[in-house]
């Protein structure tokens, strides 16, 4: 039976509501990065920060990131904007976070069967992550995201921006 989530929770918002809801402007493109250690290094985030360094200059993105927030380095918000949320335990609030991203990303080098997608998902929000464990079977590429295949900076930057690209219904 595959893991599910409640889709009354976990579902999609309007970006003109959630964002405003959590405190975030809507003046840039919106990444969100959810992870309980951030600072585990199966968990990415030193690519995922290559990457955002790699994307294109008028990009700009704001990042959010949901997780345990003594790991997160001061000097980032030097780079771009970052909005910390440190541990959210709120269902409700952590949906508005999926809601309120234009990408979600994963960029773990290791995963199981990450119930995080799945939320994503449910909010509508599309998914840049490695395929890993059973990430490619929750991210069906190219409608629900993107499936990165080496596992580099460079080509996260490629599936981030590629995301960033689409036209949104």
């Amino acid at each position: 039976i595959p893991n599910g989530v409640d889709t009354n929770v976990f579902r999609p918002i309007k970006k003109s509501v959630a964002r405003p809801a959590i405190g975030v402007a809507s003046d840039r493109p919106v990444l969100l990065f959810v992870a309980e250690r951030p600072h585990d290094e199966f968990k990415g985030y030193g690519r995922l920060l290559e990457a955002l360094s790699q994307l294109d200059a008028n990009t700009q993105p704001r990042l959010l990131i949901v997780g345990d927030s003594a790991f997160v380095p001061a000097s980032l918000g030097e780079r771009f904007e970052t909005v910390v949320f440190g541990r959210v335990d709120d269902e409700r609030l952590i949906a508005l976070c999926y809601a309120a991203a234009d990408v979600f990303v994963l960029p773990s080098v290791e995963e199981n069967a990450p119930l995080v997608i799945l939320e994503a998902l449910a909010c509508g929000t599309p998914v840049v992550a490695f395929p890993v464990g059973g990430v490619p079977e929750q991210v069906r590429a190219p409608l629900a995201g993107r499936l990165i295949s080496g596992h580099d900076a460079a080509d996260l930057a490629r599936g981030i921006s590629d995301i960033l690209s689409c036209p949104r219904l």
